[in-house]
């Protein structure tokens, strides 16, 4: 009865400073990454770049791929490519690779990484999807 208690309570505690951690984590995003952290990677700035990766990669996780690989990545290869579409729609995510090429021209397609993720492409004449 005494080991079931202390592994509930184990249980708990390690549940209660997950949410913590992510609300925290969650609460830097908001107030700080997004209006700060975006301008200054632009910049330049190494440490907001990588902070911008990491949470990049953990969407990703997020969102079913590899923890490797980024967003714009599987993103690429679902709309180029046609591999398992990203947000689980492909006209959803269509409609994001335009955004981002907006802001980058191409920028889904020259964020493709076969090193991580889906690696070989699916289309037998390795002709892109039109």
């Amino acid at each position: 009865m005494k080991k079931t208690i202390h592994l509930l309570w184990s249980a708990f505690v390690l549940v209660t400073a997950v949410l913590i951690v992510a609300s925290v984590t969650s609460l830097f995003m908001m107030c700080l990454a997004f209006p700060v952290g975006v301008p200054m990677a632009v910049a330049g700035s190494s440490y907001w770049f990588n902070v911008w990766l990491g949470f990049d990669k953990l969407c990703n996780a997020a969102l079913g791929g590899d923890h490797k690989e980024t967003v714009s990545s599987r993103l690429g290869k679902s709309v180029i490519w046609r591999y398992a579409p990203v947000f689980f729609n492909r006209k959803i995510d269509k409609t994001v690779s335009w955004m981002l090429s907006q802001v980058d021209p191409n920028h889904c397609e020259k964020s493709i990484d076969w090193n991580v993720g889906e690696i070989f492409p699916p289309l037998a004449t390795g002709k892109k999807a039109a």
